[in-house]
């Protein structure tokens, strides 16, 4: 498969590099435990994660990339989960990344399992499409850390470092849709437990991997004195998947997507001003049950306005999100447009020993939201400890306000080798 090839070929390239020069390494272990502290009072989580990253350079125009990580979650391991649908829960082993960096002159060709990172926002994805996400536990592993939430992607990445422009290219034989939760675990939407309950767990139909499939990006960002200008265009696939109802049962499936985008980010004083804007091109929307319709097909229009400041070791950062359904008809689901915000505030003390922060993401057009208040206190350089807590707010048919059971206390302890 076209999906599985570059990983061989990256191993390939390095194995004629196998000696002569040094491979750097470095390990996390990560410990994190979970309360919930609404109704249902119990651990809802266990999980013990153990990462690696191995990197090295045969020679001056050759470097390697090799991340894997492997998790358990002792929650899952209990008798009332059917072991089947929770597997991919309680323990996982993956390939995050392996890739092999070729440098010829401004050029830097990229191949292999890697992820890419585009735009300018930072919880909202208007530019910042070319992975699908890992969703089941919502979007708490997203809002921690953005690299470990995507799902990585084998591709061949194309870079040219000019005087002003930074351009990419991308070829991608690949696909991943986004990782959904069992229908038993705590962050399965109630729609997707219903709809199991009702017809059965969907199935997925996913794209062929052949070549005429794959998907094509492309970025340039340019530095300027008024601030970082960047444009985007992506002829690929959608991760997120569109429900239909066969006669074998209901099926996620999965389309074409393509867009154009911008985005600017420029200092102001204290403050910086960042925005991302995109058009989509025949966005595949679910449609109305009663329509008949499988899907209905839409261009879709989103604004990201963001600003950030800055003052010594306190830090604080607002954006809001503006989305439009073009020609909108009663036949589709979701509302003609729709609005989001995120507020972030954090504050260093004891140095940078100790942070505290807040973080809220929300729809502010029938609010409902995401809380979470966090205290990190770095003991020394290979010891992290976390603990915070997690909040939802809203009405139980908003996207928050579904999971208000699942309100919790979380610690953390990181350590690094």
């Amino acid at each position: 498969m076209w999906t599985l090839r570059f990983i061989p070929f990256a191993l390939l390239a390095l194995s004629g590099f196998a000696q002569g020069f040094s491979i750097d390494s470095e390990f996390e272990l990560t410990q994190r435990n979970a309360f919930r502290v609404a109704e249902d009072e119990r651990l809802s989580q266990n999980k013990q994660t153990g990462s690696i990253e191995l990197s090295g350079s045969p020679n001056y125009s050759t470097s390697f990339t090799v991340i894997g990580r492997a998790s358990f979650d002792h929650y899952y391991d209990q008798e009332r989960f059917n072991d089947s649908e929770v597997d991919d829960h309680k323990s996982e082993t993956e390939l995050r990344e392996a890739y092999v960096d070729y440098f010829i002159d401004n050029f830097t060709i990229r191949l292999g399992k890697q992820q890419v990172t585009w735009g300018e926002s930072d919880y909202f994805r208007v530019v910042d499409l070319v992975h699908s996400l890992d969703l089941r536990d919502f979007l708490l592993p997203y809002a921690e850390n953005f690299q470990e939430a995507r799902n990585t992607l084998n591709m061949m990445n194309i870079m040219h470092q000019g005087d002003i422009w930074e351009t990419q290219l991308l070829f991608i034989p690949d696909f991943q849709q986004d990782t959904l939760p069992s229908p038993s675990a705590d962050f399965s939407p109630i729609a997707y437990t219903q709809l199991n309950e009702q017809l059965g767990m969907p199935e997925h139909s996913t794209p062929d991997a052949k070549i005429d499939n794959a998907a094509w990006g492309f970025s340039a960002k340019g530095v300027f004195d008024m601030g970082d200008l960047g444009f985007y265009g992506y002829s690929g696939w959608n991760g997120d998947g569109t429900l239909r109802l066969s006669n074998s049962g209901p099926v996620f499936d999965y389309q074409r997507r393509q867009f154009i985008g911008t985005s600017f980010s420029a200092p102001v004083g204290a403050f910086v001003l960042r925005t991302d804007i995109a058009h989509r091109f025949n966005e595949r929307l679910n449609a109305q049950l009663g329509s008949g319709l499988p899907y209905v097909e839409k261009d879709v229009n989103e604004i990201l306005m963001g600003l950030d400041y800055s003052h010594a070791s306190f830090n604080s950062s607002v954006q809001l999100v503006h989305r439009k359904v073009m020609d909108h008809e009663s036949t589709v689901s979701v509302s003609p447009e729709s609005n989001s915000f995120s507020i972030y505030i954090s504050q260093e003390l004891l140095g940078d020993r100790l942070k505290l922060s807040y973080l809220m993401l929300g729809e502010s057009d029938d609010f409902n939201g995401l809380n979470e208040a966090r205290m990190i206190y770095q003991f020394n350089d290979q010891v992290i400890g976390t603990i915070g807590v997690n909040w939802f707010e809203g009405d139980i048919d908003t996207t928050y306000g579904q999971f208000d059971q699942q309100d919790r206390i979380f610690t953390g302890l990181k350590f690094f080798l």
